[in-house]
């Protein structure tokens, strides 16, 4: 198990910057827009049911009979059966997902296309009524408003816009046709009535496409906007973390160095005092002044990382001649503190290499290995090379003291250290943070795995591998 480190600034302005170029989800746009249609149909339920009503009548007025009270009933039914379309939508389809909303969307052209033709069919009802009335005159306001009116509620959603006007406005020229084609009595002025019918029917498209085009920049434009504030406080936020992180990375480190720096002043002054205690303060002084070099080293490495100065330079490397330069390197600290340390590499991996960087390599196995021995007193470390060429992987085993379950998830965080293990004899807490970030560069990732009195196990999960016979088995 292992925690995922706070981000470093470069790589938070990197994600953020490709967020914030991350253009709106058309499937989001498209159900923002059906919300839209649907939430300003909601409004306009019963001004449409009085309209149906008082249409209805005056097609009775005109013709009488039946005809008119049929389309009047199917009217009103079918705005009966929007409203509860719309009031299902609001109460179920609203809560869902963006893709499930668009698809409702889409759902409603056949709807609307069925609600326009029942309008424009109406034509067939009046439209043969000898001479000219009021009630005439009003239809066919009516019928134009109608019309002009679906593009200002529809236009949002170019679908049901579309199937709305196309079928309305091409009812409206095939009913009007069919009436002069059986009413032999016409005037002549009833020809340009259809050529007129025509033109409105192309001006409802144009301004229906015109207006939607509109919507869709307005909601577009909303979108990534929301895009851009999103990102922009997703940023701020990430910047503000980095900077509380460098704040306590600085106040830990300052009095992390205080420690070690503090004791070479006193055994620098105790051995300026009384020089024949030198055999016994050579080796306090090498260990502080050790201390101190381990401490910058591993700053270096942090502020090169956060800088994004630190670029690997790959190369062939084999994985069996590192572990055993690790191995002759850690042996004289081993032997210091007599532990064992044992070299372990898979047959299938001998004569395997893999390109990566040699010394970030190198730093990330040796941060491991002296983490192992300095939290080992009894047993020993293993240094094992396993897995196969497609997923190699190098382990570091001891038989230390072992983390509690509750701190592996924060043994890879800056200036971490056990509750077991404090003061500066025990390291500083940075070698597992230089560590992450590093197999972060080379393309690997580290995992952890420890029982408390038992030990811990960190594995390098490495890139594929491939086999040369140049590199011999030790």
């Amino acid at each position: 198990m292992s925690s995922t480190h706070p981000p470093t600034l470069s790589a938070a302005a990197d994600e953020r910057d490709a967020d914030a170029e991350r253009v709106p989800d058309s499937v989001e746009v498209d159900a923002a827009l059906v919300d839209n249609v649907l939430a300003t149909l909601r409004g306009l339920q019963w001004p449409s049911l009085i309209t149906a009503v008082v249409f209805s009548a005056l097609l009775w007025r005109q013709r009488g009979g039946p005809w008119p009270l049929i389309w009047g009933a199917i009217a009103m039914a079918a705005e009966l059966a929007w409203m509860a379309l719309l009031r299902f939508h609001a109460r179920q389809v609203m809560q869902g997902s963006a893709a499930e909303r668009a698809h409702f969307g889409r759902r409603l052209r056949w709807p609307w296309a069925l609600y326009g033709a029942l309008w424009g069919c109406s034509v067939l009802i009046f439209a043969g009524s000898q001479g000219a009335s009021a009630a005439l005159m009003v239809s066919w306001l009516i019928l134009v408003c109608i019309g002009a009116l679906s593009i200002a509620a529809l236009a949002p959603h170019r679908p049901s816009l579309m199937a709305y006007i196309n079928s309305f406005a091409g009812a409206l020229v095939v009913s009007y046709a069919v009436v002069l084609a059986l009413v032999p009595q016409v005037a002549w002025i009833n020809g340009l009535m259809l050529v007129l019918l025509l033109v409105y029917w192309f001006a409802l498209v144009h301004i229906g496409r015109t207006q939607h085009e509109v919507f869709l920049r307005a909601m577009t434009l909303q979108h990534r906007n929301a895009l851009l504030i999103d990102s922009l406080r997703a940023r701020s936020a990430d910047l503000q973390q980095a900077l509380d992180a460098r704040r306590r990375f600085l106040a830990v480190a300052t009095h992390d160095i205080r420690q070690p720096v503090h004791a070479l002043r006193l055994y620098a002054d105790m051995l300026q005092q009384d020089p024949d205690q030198v055999d016994d303060l050579a080796p306090r002084i090498v260990k502080s002044s050790a201390a101190v070099n381990s401490l910058f080293d591993n700053l270096f490495d942090l502020a090169l990382l956060d800088w994004g100065r630190l670029h690997p330079v790959p190369q062939p490397v084999c994985l069996h001649e590192l572990l055993t330069d690790m191995e002759v390197q850690a042996r004289p600290a081993m032997h210091d503190k007599g532990l064992r340390l044992r070299l372990r590499t898979s047959r299938a991996l001998q004569c395997a290499r893999v390109t990566t960087d040699r010394v970030m390599m190198q730093r990330i196995l040796g941060n491991l290995v002296a983490n192992a021995i300095r939290y080992t007193d009894q047993g020993g470390v293993l240094l094992a090379l396993r897995g196969t060429l497609s997923a190699p992987r190098l382990e570091v085993w001891d038989t230390g003291a072992g983390i509690a379950p509750h701190e592996q998830a924060q043994v890879f965080q800056e200036f971490f250290k056990s509750g077991q293990h404090t003061g500066t004899q025990d390291g500083f807490g940075l070698g597992l943070t230089v560590v992450q970030q590093l197999a972060r560069q080379t393309g690997c990732s580290v995992s952890v795995r420890s029982q408390l009195g038992r030990g811990s196990v960190f594995r390098i999960a490495l890139p594929p591998a491939s086999v040369h016979s140049g590199c011999a088995p030790g």
